[in-house]
């Protein structure tokens, strides 16, 4: 699985992400496919964590308004500000 279906399926699923790169999802069935998907994206996933990135942001709806452009990518202001990053 590549790191774009595996963040569509994140979201889709509203899975968190945490800052060391595992998934949070309490009372939640995630398939085993989906975890291996993160093992094996973790390097790509904790620099996406570390830098804000939109797409690993655990509350998109809320954050939306906190989004903003910077040095080529999305980051999300109130993930930076919060220190959610690792």
């Amino acid at each position: 699985m590549s790191i774009d279906q595996l963040l569509r399926v994140i979201r889709a699923s509203s899975l968190i992400l945490l800052s060391n790169g595992r998934l949070w999802a309490p009372n939640t069935h995630v398939p085993l496919e989906i975890r291996r998907a993160i093992a094996q994206h973790r390097r790509e996933l904790l620099c996406m964590i570390a830098t804000s990135c939109v797409e690993v942001c655990p509350s998109p709806g809320l954050h939306r308004r906190e989004f903003y452009y910077k040095r080529g990518q999305f980051v999300c202001g109130a993930c930076e500000r919060l220190g959610i990053v690792a």
